[in-house]
């Protein structure tokens, strides 16, 4: 899965940054995402750790209808 869209302040770049610097957890249990945009981040660990309990937000209900 990618993300559906570019997003202001999205963190597909940072991802990439953040992966050289080895700061990203290996397995998460629980992902809770308060601010979803283009969904960047929650993509990235949904893709591993599919078993994982994730809460989304977004105060936008258009965007969120998308990912529901």
């Amino acid at each position: 899965m990618k993300p559906l869209f570019m997003w202001a302040g999205g963190k597909t770049r940072l991802i990439k940054k953040y992966k050289d610097r080895d700061v990203l957890p290996r397995t998460i249990e629980h992902y809770v995402e308060p601010f979803m945009g283009g969904g960047a981040m929650f993509v990235w660990v949904y893709n591993r750790n599919k078993n994982a309990t994730f809460v989304l937000n977004d105060d936008n209900k258009y965007l969120m209808s998308i990912y529901r």
